[in-house]
């Protein structure tokens, strides 16, 4: 399938569940169609690009990900 948007969602403790992800952005619990990449205790331990841009002029930025099953050991 093919989205258009990557961001970050939040593994929360909930009493008598457990640990539940939890996609803000969507209004939804996270599902199979979510592709954890990376994880950390804050956004700038995982975020996809890091650095310092100075000066002026025109930005953009493209990213794929390709994901395949592999099975379990």
């Amino acid at each position: 399938a093919e989205h258009a948007a990557s961001h970050a969602w939040a593994d929360v403790w909930l009493a008598g569940i457990g640990w539940t992800s939890v996609d803000i952005t969507n209004r939804q619990f996270a599902s199979d169609c979510h592709c954890r990449l990376a994880v950390a205790r804050d956004y700038d331990s995982a975020s996809p690009v890091r650095g310092v841009r100075s000066g002026g002029g025109e930005e953009s930025m493209e990213v794929s990900v390709q994901v395949q099953t592999s099975a379990q050991q």
